[in-house]
């Protein structure tokens, strides 16, 4: 009676999973951006009034078209994520601690959350924490996907940063209430240990 029960609950769940219509979401990834403003190719080459006419790869502009046009033919199912290290590379990652400006920056470019990579830490957990604090001062960024941050109980270096997770401005998770995203790709997003729920909105 047992396998018959076990069964029949299989069947019912498969045939559950099966019939569910199918969903669509568009996923817009980037990472390694090192505060590559303008892209990557010879600064000298670089002509953004003029596209097309150099070897200029990436750069926040041309990634903010790609973004924008998406979410146009996309509209409502498209999550923008950076898999971290988007910090670090450049001089303008110097401005950091003093404006904060590249998370608000990514912010209105259109990104639903960063992930954050090694060189994130280049300066260390104070300074990181400092940039983050001097960003949400200036305005709304991505939220902030830490997954497999460890804090020191006998380093007080990492406290100003500890105190950012306690009060949520990152986290291991990230609830996105606007779609419905797939189990499987929530490891993906989300690189978290922790139980996510996604809902339609």
């Amino acid at each position: 009676m047992k396998k018959i029960l076990l069964s029949f609950l299989l069947t019912a769940c498969f045939m559950i999973v099966t019939a569910q219509a199918e969903k669509k979401i568009v996923i817009l990834h980037t990472n390694d951006l090192h505060s590559r403003l303008y892209g990557y190719s010879p600064e000298s080459a670089y002509s953004p009034l003029n596209p097309g006419n150099d070897n200029t790869r990436g750069g926040f502009s041309r990634i903010a078209a790609v973004m924008k046009a998406e979410r146009n033919n996309n509209p409502g199912i498209t999550l923008t994520i950076d898999g971290g290290d988007f910090l670090m590379g450049t001089l303008f990652h110097a401005l950091e601690a003093e404006t904060g400006f590249q998370l608000r920056l990514m912010k209105s470019m259109g990104y639903d959350l960063v992930c954050l990579g090694n060189h994130e830490f280049d300066f260390g957990p104070e300074k990181f924490a400092a940039i983050i604090n001097q960003s949400l001062a200036g305005g709304a960024i991505p939220a902030i996907v830490a997954g497999n941050i460890v804090f020191s109980e006998k380093d007080s270096k990492d406290d100003a940063l500890e105190k950012l997770f306690t009060a949520k401005i990152m986290d291991r998770s990230i609830i996105i209430e606007r779609m419905l995203v797939c189990p499987c790709v929530a490891w993906i997003i989300c690189d978290s240990r922790a139980s996510i729920k996604y809902r339609k909105a």
